[in-house]
């Protein structure tokens, strides 16, 4: 009896060890973060963002489960006087095309009767893919790689970041705090812009996302940006991301969480769309 009493003992012992002393380190859990936001099957995205004048809140959820999608509610709103102050809109981006709605626009008196919940597809009307917005590219743009990747695609990424430097983090900097309700730890972060770019072609071409417009990552030589990082201690996830010097700010969560809408059938061109809006708002002028 005693010596299972020992046993459990070390046994405690030794985990809580292992616990503060390899797992829960600030390299392993930011490492782990990277790790985890690559092998994931969803996550949703929230960005804030406020400038003199208005703000946006965009909620962004991307699905890895086969289909890689990307879908969108955004809100934006705009102080002072003006035919438009406020508008919500909804986007779902595929890999072959973007489909958008306009839910709200304020003011609204019953002009926007054939704008509103009308699907607007681009790629409907012949024009150049090339020279389109991406909804689906422009997600994925995030200064942390999310996607559902195999581990040896997983480790190609992983090395990419490691070995070009592409996140300088101060570790000797690190803080530990409560972030939405979980203990973290907040990374001070450099993020190398040529190696980051670089490492998001890569990034992309491993996804089997259309990129038209690959970025030139020699116009980013010397640049960089500070960030804030925010990563779970237990979970190594990322929670939120923060912009030095900047009104912006991203929390992470749902991670593993596949929500897949479905595509609209219902659809008119993105320009059809944009000239209806704006037809619009000069009959109101």
């Amino acid at each position: 009896m005693v010596c299972f009493i020992i046993g459990l003992a070390l046994f405690a012992v030794s985990g809580w060890l292992w616990y503060t002393k390899l797992y829960s380190t600030p390299q392993r859990v930011f490492w782990g973060m990277i790790n985890n936001g690559l092998s994931t099957r969803g996550v949703t995205r929230v960005i804030d963002e406020s400038a003199e004048g208005g703000s946006s809140k965009q909620i962004i959820r991307l699905s890895f489960n086969g289909d890689t999608r990307s879908y969108s509610l955004a809100d934006i709103t705009q102080q002072g006087a003006g035919a438009i102050n406020a508008i919500t809109t909804q986007t779902i981006g595929t890999n072959t095309a973007d489909y958008i709605s306009y839910t709200k626009i304020s003011p609204d008196d019953g002009r926007f009767v054939d704008v509103l919940n009308v699907w607007g597809k681009t790629n409907e009307d012949g024009e150049d893919v090339s020279q389109r917005s991406n909804f689906l590219l422009e997600s994925l743009f995030g200064l942390v790689p999310i996607a559902n990747l195999n581990p040896a695609e997983r480790q190609n990424v992983v090395s990419q970041l490691q070995n070009n430097k592409v996140y300088d983090v101060d570790y000797s900097k690190v803080t530990y705090k409560t972030v939405r309700g979980r203990a973290a730890i907040v990374y001070p972060v450099k993020l190398n812009l040529a190696a980051y770019v670089s490492m998001l072609n890569g990034y992309l071409k491993i996804l089997g996302v259309q990129n038209p417009n690959e970025i030139d990552a020699s116009g980013y030589e010397g640049q960089s940006a500070s960030l804030s990082l925010a990563v779970d201690k237990l979970s190594h996830q990322l929670l939120t991301l923060n912009y030095d010097n900047s009104n912006r700010t991203e929390a992470y969560g749902n991670y593993g969480v596949v929500s897949l809408e479905g595509l609209p059938l219902n659809t008119v061109s993105v320009n059809e769309l944009q000239t209806r809006l704006q037809k619009t708002l000069q009959q109101t002028q």
